[in-house]
């Protein structure tokens, strides 16, 4: 399942029916807000960003995902910061495919010469490049003001996963 959505997880826990594991991938808020005002933007004028109710939201859900699923008994839980991802990409799926029990094959790496079955995605999958590049625009486009007003109501969930604060530190930390 890879709905994204923290209820249908719990209940697919609660079920016993599955020996869930779940994979908890977690991006800097600032980033995700960031890319959420710029959907806004290039959405219909109906559409409005709201800075305070998407960082807000990021900070709980995340927090409570993790809150969830780290000491679940019969739950397996893996976070994975897109950041570390971006940076070293074998290291990671190497990582995820054993906490999943699952062989590392080096095809992994060729994601654009399998079959993928998922419904919407991310659009890289639409594109002919196989390099994984990080996206660090929001470091520059986000203005101080807000950098710090998405800091300040993510505060608690930055920090649990490993993110720093100040805009010259965010992209260098690694937490696992």
């Amino acid at each position: 399942d890879n709905s994204k959505n923290l209820g249908r997880a719990l209940m697919l826990h609660r079920s016993g029916l599955f020996g869930l594991q779940v994979l908890h991938m977690v991006r800097d808020s600032r980033a995700i807000v960031y890319s959420h005002r710029r959907k806004a933007e290039r959405r219909a004028r109906d559409q409005v960003y709201r800075l305070g109710p998407t960082a807000r939201h990021w900070d709980r859900l995340n927090r409570k995902l993790a809150r969830a699923f780290r000491s679940q008994a019969g739950t397996s839980y893996l976070r994975v910061r897109y950041e570390d991802l971006v940076e070293r990409t074998e290291e990671e799926i190497r990582r995820v495919l054993r906490e999943v029990s699952l062989p590392w094959d080096p095809q992994v790496l060729n994601f654009r010469e399998g079959r993928h079955h998922g419904i919407e995605g991310n659009r890289m999958r639409l594109g002919t490049s196989r390099a994984i590049v990080r996206d660090d625009e929001y470091l520059t486009a986000v203005g101080r003001f807000e950098w710090w007003a998405i800091t300040a109501m993510t505060a608690r969930g930055l920090r649990s996963f490993g993110y720093r604060w100040r805009r010259e530190d965010a992209p260098v930390i690694n937490s696992q």
